[in-house]
C-alpha cells in the first residue's frame, strides 16, 4: 500500500502507519474517530488506537482532527477493518505526547485498556452518539 492512497481497509497492521484516521459512524448518524497511535514492529494483527475529542455530522477530515490529544488508548486488533469494515481515511501526526508506550520495554506490568475489534468500533460508535463524553474527566 502506497502512502497517500486512502481510503483503504487493511488486512494487516504492517499496512498502518502511525497517525492513521479511522471514522466511525454511529446509530445517531453522527461520526467519531480513531487514530492509529503506535505499532509494534511485523506484528500483523494488533496495534493501539486512540479515541479522539471529535464528533461530527460527517467523517472526518485531516484538518478537523489534527492535533486532538486522545481520550483513550487501547490495544485492539485488524479485525476492526477485516470484519469490521473500517476504512482508513487519511493520516494526521498523533498528539499523544507523554503517553506511555505500550511496545516498550519500561511498559512491563503496568495497566492498560485492551479492547476486542467489536468493542474498539461499539466504543467508538458510543462516542459518535454522544454516550461517551468527549472531554477530560479532570
Amino acid at each position: 500500500m502506497k502512502p497517500g492512497a486512502f481510503p483503504f481497509s487493511p488486512t494487516s497492521a504492517t499496512s498502518l502507519m502511525v497517525g492513521d484516521l479511522v471514522p466511525v459512524q454511529g446509530s445517531s448518524g453522527n461520526w467519531a474517530c480513531l487514530q492509529v497511535v503506535e505499532l509494534e514492529p511485523r506484528v500483523r494483527t494488533n496495534f493501539i488506537i486512540a479515541l479522539l475529542p471529535w464528533r461530527g455530522g460527517s467523517a472526518p477530515g485531516t484538518a478537523e482532527v489534527t492535533g486532538l490529544v486522545p481520550l483513550e488508548r487501547a490495544l485492539t486488533r485488524i479485525e476492526i477493518f477485516t470484519e469490521g469494515h473500517l476504512q482508513v481515511i487519511g493520516n494526521a501526526e498523533p498528539n499523544d505526547e507523554g503517553q506511555e508506550r505500550w511496545y516498550s520495554p519500561g511498559y512491563v506490568g503496568k495497566v492498560t485498556s485492551v479492547w476486542g475489534w467489536k468493542a474498539t468500533i461499539w466504543h467508538a460508535q458510543d462516542a459518535a452518539d454522544g454516550e461517551v463524553s468527549l472531554t477530560d474527566p479532570d
